[in-house]
């Protein structure tokens, strides 16, 4: 845990007999408060959970000769090396979620994909960790909203002509509970991301598809689409883009 690891060299740079002899590695640990959490908790990860991984392989019956596969088949996703078990069964796939008509039109509209690429259940739960409200911090909650993760894609846009931007962002989950939760967590977070945020408008009783529009900032409006077992974002300064559909 990124904070667990923080609080360590607090306290190891604190300590006369630790501060001298590991003074560089202690400093090194302190810089770590100043860079992105996004992307300090993936390099970690790779660190801490994959040796966990390495070891749950290995005492789960095949020693090493077992980690020695995992060089030819390799984890999927960060779903698999949170939870080793799946990496061992290989029953539950990533679902290769695209959008390839939807950014197909935009294209033709002069929108321009950016960037695009998967959160993964390790991107997900650590996006809940770090707007999670500080007052009712849950430890367990950012790993339950991203449980059940079965796949996902965002797409980042521009649009040059008229300055606007547009983020598209769809997930798919194992369950329908488990998109529910992930729905519920997002929905949480988002007052804590964007506090002057209000609500725009939702569907009503008689929409196919229930989803929730509102506006996070000023000229910035964010969509959540609910389907079953999926969950579509649409976050973007432009307002006519959020009828698009997420398919």
């Amino acid at each position: 845990d990124m904070d667990t690891i923080i609080s360590m060299g607090d306290k190891a740079l604190a300590s006369p007999e630790l501060a001298g002899e590991w003074e560089g590695m202690i400093g090194s640990m302190q810089d770590l408060k100043n860079f992105p959490r996004f992307l300090t908790e993936q390099l970690f990860f790779q660190y801490m959970q994959g040796a966990m991984m390495v070891q749950y392989v290995k005492d789960s019956g095949g020693g090493w000769k077992a980690v020695e596969e995992l060089y030819k088949k390799s984890p999927r996703s960060t779903e698999e090396v949170l939870h080793p078990y799946k990496l061992i069964r290989r029953d539950d796939p990533p679902v290769d979620v695209r959008l390839a008509g939807v950014t197909g039109e935009l294209e033709k509209r002069s929108w321009e994909v950016e960037d695009q690429d998967v959160m993964g259940e390790l991107g997900i739960r650590v996006l809940m960790k770090i707007w999670q409200d500080e007052d009712a911090r849950d430890p367990q909650a950012a790993g339950t909203a991203a449980a059940g993760w079965g796949g996902d894609r965002y797409y980042y846009l521009s649009n040059a002509g008229s300055g606007k931007d547009l983020l598209v962002w769809k997930t798919a989950w194992d369950t329908e509970q488990d998109a529910r939760e992930f729905a519920v967590a997002y929905r949480t977070m988002l007052p804590v991301r964007f506090p002057k945020m209000r609500k725009a408008w939702r569907s009503d009783s008689e929409s196919p598809v229930a989803f929730q529009v509102w506006e996070v900032e000023p000229g910035r409006f964010l969509k959540l689409v609910m389907d079953k077992k999926t969950i579509g974002i649409i976050d973007t300064t432009d307002k006519t883009m959020l009828d698009i559909p997420l398919n």
